[in-house]
């Protein structure tokens, strides 16, 4: 395999002419050559016409390429059912300890909130600015000095007592005199929800390392799942499977029946039956892309670093083998 697939990358690389099967490409919407299709688009079409929600689980063996893999995977969703008037990019703070299930959900609804304050321009309205600049530090101090946690009580302040009513894990909040005077939705909240009506929108969420329930996102945006038909996708990014086989189903509460996302919703797109053109594909995105935001310096290191490994990977690696060894440059 490893030597057909070299020479695939040889032509896509260094032959410009036109070449290869002849494919049906539903972006291009005609049929074409597949050297002319681009990377993992056929996959991303065949899988998600009826799945709203995409998981990226990584390759086994080759996760370290998930970064890689996702920007891939966001990019095809983009120029197949683009274009959106909302897209919204979530990365999950890294945790300094093990978190559990409870604090990984705080976090993706709080950088959620974070983030579409951010993309819908929420936080330049002078009202909300000094708000938002409190929050931001009040997480950023309980991270630090609680090892990665969020507690329920900036939860609360951040969304209202609808996220704690069904997320919150601490029940003697509720008893709390001042619980009762806290808004159902924080006027933030309601803000950012009524933003988000009617939108196309697009949400990847990167870095989720602990199985959550989904049901979280549901909640905060005011119950917009993710829905083919409203042109709402999601791509979820982790480097686990096991992270993925217990989050595709974990539901919030009982309450949320209505509501809850099931696994036929999910779409996990299979990496350990790639084609060999598949593979050719990716090496080459691999030798062709250009880093953007860092110095031109360590462009130039990576550049020469992909290249040499292409050099070796065709006398030395298999496909699989090249792909490990030079994604974590990405």
């Amino acid at each position: 395999m490893e030597r057909e697939v070299f020479y695939l990358v040889d032509r896509l690389i260094n032959d410009k002419r036109r070449w290869g099967e002849v494919i049906f490409s539903e972006r291009l919407g005609y049929y074409t050559r597949w050297a002319e299709v681009l990377a993992l688009e056929e996959m991303v079409e065949e899988g998600s016409k009826e799945h709203p929600l995409l998981w990226n689980v990584g390759i086994g063996p080759g996760a370290s390429f998930v970064r890689t893999f996702t920007r891939l995977l966001f990019n095809r969703t983009k120029d197949l059912y683009g274009p959106y008037d909302l897209i919204a990019h979530v990365r999950l703070p890294t945790a300094e300890a093990p978190s559990s299930r409870i604090v990984q959900q705080h976090w993706l609804a709080f950088e959620f909130f974070m983030e579409m304050a951010r993309t819908l321009k929420i936080q330049q309205r002078p009202d909300n600015i000094k708000e938002l600049q409190e929050l931001k530090q009040l997480a950023a101090e309980e991270s630090y000095f609680g090892y990665g946690t969020i507690s329920n009580n900036l939860m609360l302040q951040a969304l209202g007592r609808e996220y704690i009513y069904y997320f919150g894990s601490d029940s003697s909040l509720r008893s709390d005199l001042s619980y009762d005077h806290q808004p159902y939705s924080s006027p933030i909240l309601e803000l950012i929800k009524k933003a988000m009506q009617g939108k196309r929108q697009l949400l990847l969420v990167e870095t989720l390392h602990v199985p959550v329930s989904l049901d979280v996102l549901v909640v905060t945006t005011g119950r917009q799942r993710p829905s083919p038909f409203h042109s709402r996708r999601w791509l979820i990014s982790t480097t686990s499977k096991d992270v993925y086989e217990q989050s595709r189903g974990a539901r919030g509460l009982d309450d949320l029946r209505g509501l809850h996302l099931h696994p036929e919703y999910c779409y996990a797109p299979p990496y350990d039956d790639l084609r060999q053109r598949d593979w050719a594909m990716l090496i080459r995105v691999c030798n062709t892309a250009r880093p953007t935001r860092i110095p031109e310096s360590t462009t130039q290191i990576q550049c020469n670093y992909y290249r040499s490994a292409y050099e070796a990977g065709k006398r030395l690696f298999s496909a699989r083998q090249l792909i490990v060894n030079t994604a974590t440059y990405f």
